[in-house]
């Protein structure tokens, strides 16, 4: 995965905390650096399971998980038929909606 983290995300992604608050305006990368933290986690937990959230479908298919795909070409196997990832160390990345 070719993907460098802004300093924002990089602060996150290197958080300890349970919690960690991140606002900020629309295109400030919010949501890039929810979906590496989701990543990186399948990837360091072998087995585990990730769900990524949006409040409607159309949230997730124009954004959310073409850049999914792009970040994980290669390195995830996309099992569209249950919008997912598998990864080959078992872990699996969902994406779903609230409508």
């Amino acid at each position: 995965m070719d993907w460098v983290p802004t300093p924002k995300q990089e602060e996150l992604l290197s958080a300890t905390e349970e919690e960690v608050f991140y606002g900020g305006a629309m295109g400030g990368g919010k949501s890039t650096g929810l979906l590496l933290h989701q990543i990186l986690r399948r990837q360091q937990i072998a087995g585990s399971r990730g769900l990524f959230l949006r409040r409607t479908f159309p949230e997730l298919d124009r954004s959310v998980i073409p850049q999914a795909q792009m970040m994980l070409h290669g390195v995830a196997k996309w099992e569209s038929q249950h919008y997912r990832f598998r990864f080959p160390n078992g872990s699996i990345l969902e994406f779903g909606h609230l409508q």
